[in-house]
């Protein structure tokens, strides 16, 4: 995954480090909010070879859509799903290759926000798809 704008961290609060005459300040610190951006792909082709049907695939974007949902620990306790774009190709080698799908998924801040602090302070646009690829929105 890539942050999609630089993560600043500010100064939550100072803690002892150790127990000594003059404390050992230790600066501790936490990310607000972060917005994170993976791709990935599922070839139709390597598919067939494996015998990965429709109802793995379907398991597969419900896994996806679901991964944050059960997994409290601290690192990722707070981490959700947002949004699946899945492009689904009528094609089994593709009709557009996937680089070309995913720069077509814009993910922007809204005008007058400065610094994000939710989901909601970002606009998903797509543009137009090509012929022959059929968008899919999960979430």
């Amino acid at each position: 995954p890539v942050s999609l704008q630089k993560i600043t961290i500010p100064q939550e609060f100072i803690t002892n480090k150790s127990n000594t005459e003059e404390p050992a300040m230790d600066k501790k610190t936490e990310a607000h909010y972060a917005l994170y951006r993976a791709n990935g792909f599922v070839s139709a082709v390597q598919a067939e070879k494996t015998n990965f049907s429709e109802e793995d695939l379907e398991i597969l974007w419900d896994s996806i859509v679901h991964m944050f949902d059960f997994d409290r620990c601290a690192v990722n306790g707070k981490f959700r799903m947002r949004k699946l774009i899945i492009f689904k190709h009528s094609s089994r080698h593709g009709n557009v290759p996937a680089h070309i799908l995913f720069e077509k998924v814009i993910i922007e801040k809204k005008k007058g926000v400065e610094m994000p602090c939710q989901f909601s302070d970002y606009m998903v646009t797509l543009k137009e798809m090509p012929e022959g690829v059929e968008v899919i929105e999960k979430l």
